[in-house]
């Protein structure tokens, strides 16, 4: 578990309208919790991370699960990536009334906690 800076990047996977997301979080950390599944171990990175209010266009963008890769880094500026290009994370944005909540679905196969 690490907490993480609070700005980090959301790069789709497919096309979507921008390259490249930046979102602004509350500190948060990521898990990864090893399970095993049909296919052997996985890592489960799902996380719900609390967000400023991105602008409409964006909240459009991820009204509905997205394919991406998530970009970030701790304090130390040691950097982590959840989602591969083969196996993305999906993602989505639930908007509240001052903030929203990106919800990030997703299972690797290797730890994205570890060097």
């Amino acid at each position: 578990m690490n907490e993480l800076s609070i700005i980090f990047s959301v790069v789709p996977v497919g096309n979507m309208r921008k390259s490249n997301y930046q979102f602004v979080a509350d500190p948060f950390e990521i898990k990864a919790t090893p399970e095993l599944s049909d296919s052997g171990l996985v890592f489960n990175c799902d996380n719900e991370i609390v967000i400023e209010l991105p602008d409409k266009k964006t909240l459009e963008d991820f009204s509905s699960g997205q394919s991406v890769l998530i970009n970030c880094q701790d304090s130390s500026g040691r950097k982590f990536k959840i989602g591969t290009q083969n196996i993305p994370a999906i993602a989505y944005i639930a908007p509240n009334l001052n903030s929203a909540k990106l919800f990030i679905k997703c299972k690797m196969l290797s730890s994205p906690l570890t060097v």
